[in-house]
């Protein structure tokens, strides 16, 4: 028991206030049960209340409980004179703090006992549910956090659970004071698409069978960094034209398809691909077939592949990728010989040199080497394998063997080294046998330098010497002569207006006139395009026509310089400087003598003149210039009109800038009026009379 007394009456302290209070609690039930009683007794008053009617109040936690009670105070003993019980609800937290006032009336004169006493009380705390503490506010799955139980009763118990995502589950159950818990990995399926989350750990806190209270904590949960996306295979396989059972890659042929195999891990999902190493290309799929492989040797494919957490996991795998060149022939030839090999030009066998070379490719290659022959005049050949087993061929003056060729014709001999992707070839012509001159069995043929191949009733002369003609050579059909070839002047065939069929290699037209000629004409003779490049002293020109109509251009310097648009044989318009019929609209700008720069379609012409220029940009026309002007007085504008060195055709936009370091301070003035397609007027206007430079300049249309 406890008790709290004060003293109260006339004289001073003349009586004693006591309470005595006790008081037993229920941990379920959160309540103390409180007993309080009231107390009396004299100390030094001279009075003493005999059976004596008071009025007692008893506060207890705000409530108020009232009291008459009859007491006698004929003795300095205490008197009881009242006694409640109750039941106060603590707070959440267990605490409770109860305020107790006695008062009394003695009802009589004021030497009776009458006064208050009070105070408040502090309730031992009634311990409530179990606030959690952890060892660590974050961790990774597949670690383990302690979860402390810091009880308030020995007989508290608890159960430990967790809420994180969709998922809940149990940790433990009749906790005492602590349990350590490995936090599942397989919670990271909760987390598809990030790397922590936030787990709820709920403490219920159980006194026997009955429930005290909850609390929860919170605990962050990180997925750990060797939860990664899987690759668990790159199959890379044959995609080009390498047979796939040569179990080799090669260059220039071979493809990659490449199928990698990835997913997740705990739920994430593969976001995306890269993959590295072919060629240096980088490939964004699963599955991809790659351009055709250029680089030889030992190679690494490296896939990288990331999920929806942003992790990434890496793989390689490794190819080769066998050196290949197409098959390549580095010498031939071909003569006519003897049957044991000697040379001889009407001999009716066949000596060849043929060497080449083909990529082995491990030795998985194919490889051919053959000699083909035909009549020149034939569409296909006859070929003859020449046995080899090498990748390479080196066969230097060889027969061919039980193949004849008849000295009376001449032949195409092809050079064939093939692999299994490709071949290459070389044709060389093996001419007829050697005789300074046959005749055609016809007798309408003749040949010199070979034997005549001429087909029957053909008539043909066949050379296969070089010929040097020491007189004139006049050619015709039909009885009509065409032209002559001169000694020492060319080959004259027609007129320059009316060549004849063909084309004209070379003509004299006049005196010191050599005409170098290519001219195409139509089926009716009209000339269709041509090229004539023209030496001559006095009028060197070059022709370049279509129809009858052409271009010619003519060197500065010559008897009349400059470019030409003719038709026929007449000037349309002559586009020089000294020209005053050329006609710029007709033929989108001028090419002028003082040309400077062309650029794209415009013409750009640069004039230079004194202290003005100008410049035509297509139909723009550029003016600029400097002129001096000495003001007649200070403070006075001065003017002095200025022509443009090339003339508008339409009124130009002006602008004007003094010369001078202080503008505004000397200079108060400067402008331009009275603008004309052929002048303007300057106006000038300084503090002083010193004399100005004006920068002027105008554009306009052309």
């Amino acid at each position: 028991m406890a008790e709290f007394t004060g003293k109260i009456g006339t004289p001073s302290d003349g009586f004693t206030l006591k309470v005595v209070y006790s008081y037993t609690q229920s941990v379920a039930n959160n309540t103390s049960t409180l007993t309080a009683t009231g107390y009396v007794k004299r100390n030094n008053s001279t009075y003493y209340p005999y059976n004596t009617t008071s009025s007692v109040v008893l506060k207890i936690d705000g409530k108020t409980y009232n009291f008459s009670p009859s007491y006698n105070l004929n003795t300095n003993n205490y008197v009881k004179i009242c006694t409640k019980t109750v039941t106060i609800t603590h707070g959440a937290d267990g605490k409770k703090s109860v305020p107790i006032s006695l008062k009394m009336d003695g009802k009589l004169s004021n030497y009776y006992p009458n006064g208050t006493i009070s105070k408040t009380i502090s309730l031992t705390t009634i311990p409530r549910a179990t606030t959690p503490t952890l060892s660590a506010t974050s961790i990774a799955m597949g670690s383990s956090v302690t979860i402390t139980t810091n009880r308030a009763s020995s007989n508290f118990t608890h159960t430990i659970t967790y809420t994180f995502g969709a998922t809940t589950g149990t940790i433990a159950s009749s906790v005492g004071t602590s349990v350590p818990w490995v936090v599942p990995i397989s919670l990271a399926n909760q987390l598809p698409n990030t790397d922590s989350g936030t787990c709820t750990i709920t403490c219920q806190t159980y006194n026997g069978s009955t429930l005290i209270g909850t609390k929860t904590v919170n605990l962050t949960l990180t997925v750990p960094s060797s939860v990664v996306p899987e690759i668990s295979s790159i199959v890379i396989s044959e995609a080009g034209s390498t047979p796939i059972d040569w179990g080799v890659y090669v260059q220039n042929k071979s493809k990659l398809k490449v199928v990698t195999t990835a997913r997740g891990s705990y739920s994430s999902t593969i976001q995306s691909y890269k993959i590295t190493g072919i060629d240096g290309n980088t490939y964004t799929s699963s599955n991809f077939t790659s351009s055709t492989l250029t680089q030889s040797g030992g190679k690494t494919v490296t896939v990288t592949v990331t999920d929806s957490r942003g992790r990434t996991a890496t793989k390689t795998a490794a190819y080769t990728c066998i050196a290949y060149s197409n098959p390549t022939i580095s010498k031939v030839t071909a003569t006519r010989c003897n049957s044991d090999g000697t040379a001889n030009e009407e001999g009716t066998y066949l000596k060849y040199t043929f060497k080449g070379a083909i990529s082995s490719v491990n030795d998985k290659n194919t490889h051919v080497y053959k000699i083909g022959y035909k009549l020149t005049t034939a569409s296909t050949y006859t070929y003859v394998t020449i046995p080899n087993d090498a990748y390479s061929i080196d066969k230097e003056d060889m027969v061919l063997s039980n193949v004849t060729f008849s000295e009376n014709n001449s032949y195409h001999i092809q050079f064939y080294i093939g692999d299994y992707f490709t071949n290459s070839t070389i044709i060389k012509n093996v001419a007829t046998g050697f005789t300074l001159m046959d005749f055609n069995s016809s007798g309408k043929s003749i040949a010199i330098g070979k034997v005549s191949e001429a087909s029957n009733n053909q008539e043909m002369l066949e050379v296969a010497i070089s010929t040097v003609f020491d007189k004139n050579v006049t050619l015709k059909t039909g009885g009509t002569a065409l032209g002559t070839i001169n000694s020492g002047s060319g080959f004259n065939r027609g007129s320059w207006n009316s060549p004849n069929q063909g084309i004209i290699t070379q003509k004299t037209d006049n005196t010191n006139a050599q005409h170098s000629v290519m001219v195409g004409l139509s089926s009716t003779g009209n000339r269709i395009y041509g090229v004539d490049l023209l030496d001559s002293d006095s009028s060197p020109r070059m022709r370049l026509y279509s129809g009858n109509g052409y271009l010619e251009v003519l060197p500065t310097g010559a008897t009349i310089g400059g470019c030409y648009i003719l038709t026929t044989d007449n000037v349309v318009n002559n586009l020089t400087s000294t020209s005053s019929t050329a006609i710029l609209s007709a033929y989108q700008g001028k090419l002028l003598n003082d040309t400077k720069v062309t650029q794209g379609a415009k013409s750009i012409t640069n004039t230079t003149g004194g202290n003005s220029s100008y410049i035509i940009l297509g139909n723009l026309l550029l003016c600029w210039g400097r002129v001096a002007i000495v003001p007649s007085a200070a403070n006075t504008p001065t003017s002095k009109t200025i022509t443009f060195p090339k003339k508008f055709s339409l009124s130009p936009a002006v602008i004007v800038n003094p010369q001078t370091g202080g503008p505004g301070t000397y200079v108060i003035g400067c402008s331009s009026n009275s603008t004309t397609t052929s002048n303007t007027k300057i106006n000038l206007t300084r503090k002083d009379t010193t004399s100005t430079s004006v920068d002027w300049f105008a554009i306009g249309q052309a």
